[in-house]
């Protein structure tokens, strides 16, 4: 087997466990979802998933043709270069979008009933997620060099990509990530 066959498989794999991982986390999410709000019955949340698993699967598969090397760095633990401050950082966000927010979501809306949106912000909401899985989409696909920590912005860059596009692409995720 040689280096470019290795390297190869090497993509596929991060690529199907890239995938497999945001299929679990989903399924945590709905699990805890589903528990908060005590029952199973309703519309809105069934559509929310069905959205949310789509995009990352289109999202693993864009990433995977035009970027797959990002995939292999994403699915690392510990980042090179990262610091602590910002592992931590990362870790709390993730963690609150996996467990805080299902939890808190499902107690409103299948318990509780503390808000109660119209269908027009439930379009509204649907097409910034839209806006925003393009935004994040377009900057880990045109940067090869994408890292979505913060604390190593003087990464080892090629020749001619300058500081300014790294920014632009950064700035761009950061953005569509807060529209989610």
């Amino acid at each position: 087997m040689d280096i470019a066959e290795r390297n190869n498989k090497k993509l596929r794999r991060a690529g199907l466990k890239q995938l497999l991982l945001t299929c679990f986390m989903l399924i945590i999410q709905m699990a805890i979802f589903f528990i908060s709000a005590g029952h199973i019955a309703m519309l809105r949340p069934w559509i929310y998933f069905c959205a949310s698993f789509v995009h990352f699967s289109v999202s693993t598969a864009v990433i995977y043709k035009f970027n797959p090397e990002l995939l292999v760095q994403r699915l690392k633990r510990r980042r090179e270069g990262s610091k602590l401050w910002d592992e931590i950082l990362m870790r709390t966000c993730n963690l609150t979008l996996l467990l805080v927010v299902p939890v808190v979501a499902g107690l409103d809306i299948g318990r509780f009933h503390w808000s109660s949106l119209d269908i027009h912000f439930a379009i509204v909401g649907f097409i910034l997620l839209i806006v925003s899985a393009v935004l994040i989409n377009w900057a880990m696909v045109v940067n090869p060099y994408f890292e979505p920590n913060c604390s190593n912005p003087e990464g080892p860059r090629p020749q001619g990509h300058n500081q300014w596009t790294i920014q632009d692409h950064k700035t761009s995720w950061l953005f569509g990530r807060y529209i989610i």
